[in-house]
Parts: structure tokens; C-alpha cells; sequence
């Protein structure tokens, strides 16, 4: 099972989802067969990663919640931050409760990386929903760590989205300096 899971995450980063979904499935059958469930977990994960980066929300959702209910019960810190950001991006009516739950468990673990990362996503979430004070709380707070971390993707990333919020509310100096920085 564990060549079948490196074939399809070898076709997943070449972008060819069809080979990526055919050698994940390949995977799943046999660690079915022999009940390893931490393997039956990851595959359940890279098979919604797939489904997610073909546009394809629901059954993503669909994989991640199957692959969710092993790494609760493992409390597998990791994963699960990945399991619940992955199941925030692909269903807008439960990402808070998702969001909040990785943030949880990255202020418990204390990691500054995994806290920009959602502190990110929240001021994506609230900038969707034009709810400005929130957005900028959540990108100031993200760029604050990337920048102290020199996390350069976060940092661009965060800078973009800061540039957005500014010129949508017209501080177009301001807008001006995190396009910069982006």
C-alpha cells in the first residue's frame, strides 16, 4: 500500500489527479484488506486533497471527515490541524468551528508557524464575508509572525491580503506598502 500511496503523491504533485486517484484507490483496497486504519487514514486524506484541487468540495469533505475520525481518536496534533484547515477551506457553513479548532491546537503546542497559517485563514474567511475589523485582526496577527519567523511565503501571502483589505477600504497608501512587501 505505502509505493501505491508515493505513486499517487507523486501523480498529485504533477497535477495529474486521474493517476493520483487510481494508484490512492489502489492503496485504500489493500490496507482495507488488512485493516491498517493509520493507512486507510492518510490515503482518506490524500484522496480528498485530490477531490479538493479539482474544484470538487463535497466529496472532499467526504474523504476528510472519514480520514477526521481516526486522527481524533489518535490525537495525531499534525494531522489533525491539516484535517480541520482542510475541512474549513471546503465547507464555508462550518470553517470557524474547524479554524478555531486547529488554532487550538496550535496555541496549545505553541506553534507560531501553524498560528499564521490560520490566523491567515481567518482573515481570508472574514474578508469574504466583508467583516473588516476581523479580517484585519486575524491578517495583522498572521503578518506579525510571519515577519517574525521570515516565513517568506506567509509574509506574501498575508501582505496581499493586507493590500486587498486597505485598497477595498480606500487607504490606498497603506495598500501601497503591503503591495510592496507582497
Amino acid at each position: 500500500a505505502a509505493v501505491y500511496i508515493n505513486i499517487g503523491l507523486l501523480y498529485s504533485d504533477q497535477l495529474n489527479y486521474k493517476k493520483s486517484k487510481e494508484y490512492n484507490l489502489k492503496a485504500i483496497k489493500i490496507a482495507e484488506e488488512i485493516d491498517h486504519k493509520s493507512k486507510i487514514a492518510l490515503i482518506n486524506l490524500n484522496l480528498g486533497a485530490i477531490y479538493a484541487r479539482k474544484g470538487d468540495k463535497e466529496t472532499a469533505l467526504e474523504y476528510y471527515l472519514k480520514a477526521l475520525e481516526y486522527y481524533e481518536n489518535k490525537e495525531k496534533y499534525d494531522e489533525l490541524i491539516t484535517l480541520y484547515n482542510n475541512i474549513g477551506d471546503n465547507n464555508i457553513e462550518n470553517a470557524l468551528e474547524y479554524y478555531h479548532k486547529s488554532l487550538n491546537i496550535a496555541k496549545r503546542n505553541n506553534d507560531s508557524i501553524e498560528l499564521a497559517r490560520i490566523y491567515h485563514k481567518l482573515a481570508g474567511y472574514f474578508n469574504s464575508f466583508n467583516i473588516k475589523d476581523s479580517a484585519y485582526f486575524y491578517a495583522d496577527k498572521a503578518y506579525l509572525i510571519a515577519t517574525k519567523f521570515n516565513k517568506f511565503s506567509y509574509i506574501s501571502e498575508t501582505s496581499l491580503l493586507l493590500y486587498k483589505l486597505n485598497y477595498k477600504d480606500k487607504n490606498f497608501e497603506k495598500a501601497c506598502i503591503y503591495l510592496d512587501k507582497h
